[in-house]
């Protein structure tokens, strides 16, 4: 539980993983509804990752093929099953969650015939098992494709393979536009298949032929979780990531090479969006793992990573 209970410091906008909510003031009802909420069980919650035209396409075949299925299902009294929903807020309906029992799920072919579809398109990396709380930080940086940027805390790697996304964003686009000014150009004509997408800002980031030129940099301080972070991320196949390992707590500057015009000036990478989404007390996975009611982290090792970030 947030140490909000006892010292009143249950609020603050640094915030770390798992963490579900402020601790409520000095004990009393606020406390009791806090421990409330995080014994409740987690939504099931998803999103459908890659590129927005591949990503659109696995949603479509969700859509069309196992919610019709699951819509039909319900209970023993009449009143039917909630099939999983799109996260209201989240852009393209790209994320979805289910709020159904796991006893009502396993009680019913189509819920079957679901949840092996999402193990498989998770396991090729169309979709990301990504709680809904986790998708809000890379939401709100205003990443733009043509941006550097640092992830600090980046392992298992949800939210990096949404910056990752974010910094690809309206790639095909551009490259679809491309193809078609050089075939113009040698007197050809394009596909009519390739179409721009809908949507996109085709002037954002144009000074690779389309290409996405912004750069990820996902760090992780363990070593094993580095690479599982890589096994993540090396499914989206992109030339511009970088995985590290380091304490963020001392991450290093990252020097560039020194321009002709003025060799002797060191040059240090600058990031344009920072993400530290830091290790804490685990409030908010509570609700998966109880054990973790028994344990604390220090708010110490935070305060020094959000230092290092400024």
């Amino acid at each position: 539980m947030g140490r909000g209970n006892k010292r009143g410091r249950g609020s603050g906008g640094f915030r770390g993983k798992g963490r579900g909510g402020g601790g409520g003031g000095r004990g009393g009802r606020g406390g009791e509804d806090n421990r409330a909420t995080l014994k409740r069980e987690l939504p099931n919650s998803f999103r459908f990752a890659g590129s927005k035209g591949h990503a659109l396409a696995v949603q479509k075949l969700l859509k069309t093929r196992y919610i019709p299925e699951i819509s039909k299902i319900s209970h023993y009294d009449g009143t039917p099953v909630e099939p999983p929903q799109a996260v209201p807020w989240y852009p393209d309906e790209l994320a979805w969650w289910n709020t159904t029992p796991k006893n009502v799920i396993r009680r019913f072919p189509p819920f079957a015939a679901f949840q092996k579809f999402l193990v498989s398109e998770t396991s090729v990396g169309n979709i990301s098992r990504q709680e809904v709380v986790s998708i809000i930080p890379p939401l709100v940086m205003d990443l733009q494709p043509r941006m550097t940027v640092l992830d600090m805390c980046a392992a298992p790697g949800s939210k990096a393979a949404q910056l990752f996304e974010m910094v690809h964003n309206g790639e095909e686009a551009r490259v679809r536009e491309s193809l078609k000014a050089h075939a113009k150009q040698d007197g050809r004509y394009a596909s009519p298949e390739i179409n721009s997408e809908e949507g996109a800002d085709m002037e954002i980031d144009t000074s690779d032929n389309g290409r996405g030129t912004g750069l990820l940099i996902a760090n992780d301080s363990d070593y094993k979780r580095s690479h599982m972070l890589i096994h993540q991320l090396k499914r989206l196949s992109s030339p511009n990531l970088i995985v590290t390992n380091h304490d963020a707590t001392m991450y290093p500057s990252i020097k560039l090479p020194s321009t002709p015009e003025n060799p002797a000036h060191n040059r240090c990478l600058k990031f344009d969006r920072i993400l530290a989404d830091v290790p804490c007390s685990g409030d908010g996975t509570t609700r998966k793992n109880a054990n973790l009611w028994k344990e604390r982290s220090s708010y110490r090792h935070r305060e020094r990573m959000f230092m290092r970030c400024l």
